[in-house]
């Protein structure tokens, strides 16, 4: 990840994006997480690209549910690691 300056933030919100069953047109879609791109055709995910590369087809945006998915998920670990701070 440190070679390709691909964020574990970035990665998260993948995982998450993936977890809410998105919706994706038929043709050429792509999704901008930052520090990267996904990009695919359909229902299938295709390339990954690095930021500054130049994706093509429609740009999916984060849903409102997605966005407050991801919050929700930010605020479990915030709470998380205040608890192991703690732990003797």
């Amino acid at each position: 990840m440190r070679d390709r300056a691909v964020r574990v933030a970035d990665l998260n919100q993948l995982r998450l994006w993936v977890g809410s069953e998105p919706e994706v047109p038929e043709g050429d879609w792509y999704r901008d997480f930052g520090s990267f791109r996904i990009c695919g055709h359909g229902t299938l995910p295709k390339t990954f690209l690095l930021r500054g590369q130049v994706a093509k087809g429609q740009k999916l945006q984060i849903t409102a549910a997605a966005a407050e998915t991801a919050n929700q998920h930010i605020a479990v670990r915030r709470d998380l690691s205040k608890t192991k701070s703690h732990a003797f």
